[in-house]
């Protein structure tokens, strides 16, 4: 297996592993805010969304992509978070408001049909090194 390929599976599943713990994070956050402490289910998954990209952000500076700390990687990772906040909000709001889905399910929907996309945005745009 070509090298560049090999790198970006071992990237794919860390991306995978800090994806699993950072989804579970939305997941529970968002029932938490949601159903124990009575906050609105759309106020709620923005809240630990901000959170979350916070601690997306690091984990995947550090460990999936191991990438230095630039301004140039904040500038973009920031750009891809405003992008895929916007619109995940949205999708997550549209699902939300016209569909009689539950609010969890939405949530879920978001995650796997997205993940990828975001994947991809990370190593090309955000953490690109050469040979990729």
């Amino acid at each position: 297996m070509p090298t560049h390929l090999l790198t970006t599976a071992k990237q794919f599943f860390r991306y995978g592993v800090t994806s699993i713990v950072t989804y579970s994070f939305i997941i529970v956050g968002t029932y938490v805010l949601t159903d124990i402490f009575a906050v609105k289910a759309n106020v709620s998954y923005f809240f630990i969304m901000v959170v979350n990209y916070i601690v997306v952000y690091a984990l995947n500076l550090a460990w999936t992509f191991q990438s230095e700390l630039t301004k140039r990687s904040v500038i973009l990772f920031t750009a891809h978070v405003v992008f895929f906040f916007i619109f995940n909000n949205i999708f997550f709001n549209l699902l939300y408001h016209f569909t009689e889905l539950h609010y969890l399910l939405i949530t879920v929907i978001n995650i796997i049909l997205f993940a990828p996309v975001r994947f991809l945005s990370l190593k090309f745009f955000v953490f690109p090194k050469h040979g990729n």
